[in-house]
Protein backbone atom coordinates (compact mmCIF):
# COMPACT_ATOMS: atom_id res chain seq x y z
CA UNK A 1 0.00 0.00 0.00
CA UNK A 2 1.75 3.25 -1.12
CA UNK A 3 1.96 5.96 1.47
CA UNK A 4 -0.71 8.42 0.34
CA UNK A 5 -3.44 5.89 0.71
CA UNK A 6 -2.26 4.22 3.94
CA UNK A 7 -2.53 8.02 5.23
CA UNK A 8 -5.82 8.13 3.97
CA UNK A 9 -6.92 5.05 5.41
CA UNK A 10 -5.51 6.32 8.92
CA UNK A 11 -7.15 9.71 8.77
CA UNK A 12 -10.64 8.07 7.68
CA UNK A 13 -10.21 5.71 10.44
CA UNK A 14 -9.21 8.06 12.85
CA UNK A 15 -12.07 10.63 12.38
CA UNK A 16 -14.79 8.21 12.15
CA UNK A 17 -15.19 8.71 8.49
CA UNK A 18 -16.63 5.18 7.33
CA UNK A 19 -19.64 3.67 6.97
CA UNK A 20 -21.03 0.14 7.42
CA UNK A 21 -22.05 -1.81 4.65
CA UNK A 22 -23.66 -5.66 3.34
CA UNK A 23 -20.26 -5.60 1.89
CA UNK A 24 -18.03 -5.06 4.52
CA UNK A 25 -16.36 -1.36 5.38
CA UNK A 26 -16.74 1.70 3.13
CA UNK A 27 -14.05 4.19 3.79
CA UNK A 28 -15.92 6.99 0.87
CA UNK A 29 -12.75 9.87 1.38
CA UNK A 30 -10.31 7.01 0.64
CA UNK A 31 -12.37 5.31 -2.06
CA UNK A 32 -11.81 1.93 -1.10
CA UNK A 33 -14.09 -0.70 0.49
CA UNK A 34 -12.64 -3.82 2.84
CA UNK A 35 -14.79 -6.97 2.49
CA UNK A 36 -14.25 -10.53 2.13
CA UNK A 37 -15.62 -14.05 0.59
CA UNK A 38 -15.77 -17.48 2.60
CA UNK A 39 -15.36 -20.41 0.16
CA UNK A 40 -15.85 -24.07 1.07
CA UNK A 41 -15.71 -27.56 -1.04
CA UNK A 42 -16.27 -30.69 -0.15
CA UNK A 43 -14.04 -33.74 -1.18
CA UNK A 44 -12.49 -31.51 -3.72
CA UNK A 45 -15.30 -30.63 -5.46
CA UNK A 46 -16.84 -26.96 -6.94
CA UNK A 47 -16.57 -23.96 -4.62
CA UNK A 48 -19.08 -22.68 -2.48
CA UNK A 49 -18.89 -19.10 -2.01
CA UNK A 50 -20.39 -16.63 0.52
CA UNK A 51 -19.94 -12.80 1.12
CA UNK A 52 -19.30 -12.03 5.25
CA UNK A 53 -20.36 -9.93 8.03
CA UNK A 54 -17.02 -7.91 8.81
CA UNK A 55 -17.20 -7.60 12.60
CA UNK A 56 -17.17 -4.53 14.47
CA UNK A 57 -14.68 -5.70 16.93
CA UNK A 58 -12.62 -6.31 13.78
CA UNK A 59 -12.84 -2.49 12.97
CA UNK A 60 -12.17 -1.99 16.41
CA UNK A 61 -9.28 -3.96 16.42
CA UNK A 62 -8.00 -2.46 12.94
CA UNK A 63 -7.95 1.32 14.56
CA UNK A 64 -6.45 0.34 17.71
CA UNK A 65 -3.14 -1.79 15.46
CA UNK A 66 -3.24 0.96 12.99
CA UNK A 67 -3.43 3.77 14.81
CA UNK A 68 -2.99 2.71 18.43
CA UNK A 69 0.09 0.94 20.39
CA UNK A 70 -1.68 -2.49 19.95
CA UNK A 71 -0.16 -5.15 18.69
CA UNK A 72 -2.42 -7.56 16.03
CA UNK A 73 -2.91 -11.06 16.76
CA UNK A 74 -0.19 -13.88 15.83
CA UNK A 75 -2.61 -15.92 14.49
CA UNK A 76 -5.87 -15.99 12.80
CA UNK A 77 -8.11 -18.88 12.60
CA UNK A 78 -11.17 -20.58 10.11
CA UNK A 79 -14.03 -22.18 12.49
CA UNK A 80 -17.20 -23.77 10.67
CA UNK A 81 -20.77 -23.67 11.99
CA UNK A 82 -23.73 -24.86 11.68
CA UNK A 83 -26.15 -22.31 12.08
CA UNK A 84 -28.37 -20.50 9.45
CA UNK A 85 -28.17 -17.10 11.11
CA UNK A 86 -26.71 -14.67 8.72
CA UNK A 87 -23.94 -13.42 10.86
CA UNK A 88 -24.30 -9.41 11.59
CA UNK A 89 -21.11 -7.10 12.29
CA UNK A 90 -22.69 -7.06 15.89
CA UNK A 91 -21.55 -10.76 16.30
CA UNK A 92 -18.35 -11.48 18.98
CA UNK A 93 -15.40 -13.92 19.55
CA UNK A 94 -17.95 -14.36 22.46
CA UNK A 95 -20.85 -14.80 21.13
CA UNK A 96 -19.59 -16.69 18.26
CA UNK A 97 -19.71 -20.36 19.16
CA UNK A 98 -23.54 -20.19 20.64
CA UNK A 99 -25.05 -17.98 18.21
CA UNK A 100 -23.46 -19.57 15.21
CA UNK A 101 -23.59 -23.03 16.42
CA UNK A 102 -19.68 -23.76 16.13
CA UNK A 103 -19.44 -27.29 14.23
CA UNK A 104 -16.52 -28.77 16.32
CA UNK A 105 -16.70 -32.74 15.81
CA UNK A 106 -14.20 -32.82 13.50
CA UNK A 107 -11.38 -34.68 13.56
CA UNK A 108 -8.51 -31.58 13.58
CA UNK A 109 -7.23 -30.89 17.33
CA UNK A 110 -7.94 -27.01 16.79
CA UNK A 111 -9.61 -24.48 14.52
CA UNK A 112 -7.62 -24.42 11.68
CA UNK A 113 -5.30 -22.09 11.02
CA UNK A 114 -5.66 -19.04 8.16
CA UNK A 115 -2.67 -19.43 6.22
CA UNK A 116 -2.41 -16.40 4.48
CA UNK A 117 -0.68 -16.41 0.66
CA UNK A 118 2.27 -14.01 -0.17
CA UNK A 119 1.59 -10.29 1.61
CA UNK A 120 -0.18 -7.99 -0.35
CA UNK A 121 0.19 -6.42 -3.83
CA UNK A 122 -3.10 -6.21 -5.16
CA UNK A 123 -5.29 -5.21 -2.21
CA UNK A 124 -5.90 -9.02 -1.26
CA UNK A 125 -5.30 -11.40 0.90
CA UNK A 126 -6.26 -14.91 0.92
CA UNK A 127 -5.60 -18.75 1.76
CA UNK A 128 -6.07 -20.54 -1.65
CA UNK A 129 -2.47 -22.01 -1.78
CA UNK A 130 -3.31 -23.60 2.05
CA UNK A 131 -6.87 -23.37 2.46
CA UNK A 132 -8.16 -24.79 5.81
CA UNK A 133 -9.14 -28.55 5.68
CA UNK A 134 -11.66 -30.15 8.34
CA UNK A 135 -12.41 -33.74 8.53
CA UNK A 136 -15.70 -34.84 9.27
CA UNK A 137 -16.90 -36.66 12.05
CA UNK A 138 -18.43 -39.39 13.02
CA UNK A 139 -22.39 -38.89 11.56
CA UNK A 140 -21.52 -35.93 9.37
CA UNK A 141 -22.48 -32.55 9.58
CA UNK A 142 -23.86 -29.64 7.62
CA UNK A 143 -21.98 -26.63 7.16
CA UNK A 144 -23.30 -23.34 6.80
CA UNK A 145 -20.70 -21.08 7.44
CA UNK A 146 -17.78 -20.33 8.49
CA UNK A 147 -15.57 -17.39 10.70
CA UNK A 148 -12.46 -15.76 10.69
CA UNK A 149 -11.00 -16.12 14.60
CA UNK A 150 -7.80 -14.59 16.62
CA UNK A 151 -8.28 -17.59 18.59
CA UNK A 152 -7.04 -21.55 17.76
CA UNK A 153 -9.16 -23.22 20.45
CA UNK A 154 -12.91 -24.76 19.23
CA UNK A 155 -15.62 -22.76 21.14
CA UNK A 156 -13.24 -20.44 22.31
CA UNK A 157 -14.85 -17.09 23.26
CA UNK A 158 -11.63 -15.06 24.07
CA UNK A 159 -9.78 -13.36 21.37
CA UNK A 160 -11.11 -11.30 18.39
CA UNK A 161 -13.77 -12.01 15.16
CA UNK A 162 -12.44 -10.58 12.27
CA UNK A 163 -15.51 -11.99 9.97
CA UNK A 164 -18.04 -14.74 9.42
CA UNK A 165 -20.57 -15.69 6.51
CA UNK A 166 -23.20 -18.04 5.19
CA UNK A 167 -21.55 -20.00 2.02
CA UNK A 168 -24.21 -19.49 -0.68
CA UNK A 169 -25.51 -23.22 -0.15
CA UNK A 170 -25.54 -25.52 3.00
CA UNK A 171 -22.47 -28.18 2.81
CA UNK A 172 -24.14 -31.63 3.78
CA UNK A 173 -20.83 -34.04 4.93
CA UNK A 174 -21.04 -37.66 5.81
CA UNK A 175 -18.10 -38.99 8.45
CA UNK A 176 -14.61 -38.63 6.76
CA UNK A 177 -15.34 -36.19 4.51
CA UNK A 178 -12.78 -33.23 3.74
CA UNK A 179 -14.14 -29.61 4.31
CA UNK A 180 -11.71 -27.41 2.81
CA UNK A 181 -12.25 -23.60 3.33
CA UNK A 182 -10.99 -20.12 1.87
CA UNK A 183 -10.88 -16.72 3.17
CA UNK A 184 -10.33 -13.69 0.77
CA UNK A 185 -10.04 -10.32 2.21
CA UNK A 186 -10.24 -7.51 -0.49
CA UNK A 187 -9.78 -3.79 -0.05
CA UNK A 188 -11.01 -2.57 -3.60
CA UNK A 189 -10.81 1.12 -4.77
CA UNK A 190 -14.48 2.40 -4.96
Amino acid sequence: MNAALLNDLRRALKTHRYERTDNGVLLPAAQMLIGGVFSARIDGGPLIAGHNAVANEFVDLLLNVVLGNQSAPSAWYIAPFTSSTAPTTALKASTFTSTQTEYTAYSEATRQQWTKDALSTAQSMTNSVAPAVFTIGTGGATITGAGLLSASAKSATSGTLAAAGLFDAANTLGAGSKLTVEYGLNGTAT
